[in-house]
């Protein structure tokens, strides 16, 4: 769930998300740490697949549009820099929380005839 990237001035620059004991995770990036509840971490992971998506066509318009987060009195603005290194370390979070690793694990193991593989049409 940690991601880091390079800047290029020389300074590393870092996204982490863990998950606490009390349940809620906690979004370390750059300077700030933000305390997330579940929904809201499953929000962010939206909006970053939304903006793949809308810039996905259209590279030029990306580079120079940050990405702006609100949550309550707090906001947080990745610029296009740090979007992936961030947008990965959410994606992993919430794929940790939702036990897919550990999921395809399990189905990796099973023969082809359980995954459904090589059989025709159901």
């Amino acid at each position: 769930m940690k991601s880091e990237g390079k800047k290029s001035n020389g300074c590393h620059s870092g996204c982490l998300v863990q998950k606490c004991t009390c349940g809620a995770f906690h979004l370390h990036y750059r300077y700030a740490m933000v305390v997330l509840h579940k929904h809201t971490l499953f929000q962010i992971m939206d909006e970053c697949y939304r903006r793949e998506e809308q810039y996905a066509d259209d590279k030029s318009s990306r580079s120079s549009t940050p990405m702006i987060i609100m949550l309550g009195i707090v906001s947080l603005i990745v610029p296009e820099d740090d979007f992936s290194m961030f947008s990965k370390a959410i994606h992993d979070a919430v794929s940790e929380e939702l036990g897919l690793p550990a999921l395809f694990d399990r189905t990796s193991f099973l023969p082809d005839a359980e995954r459904g593989i090589g059989q025709g049409p159901v």
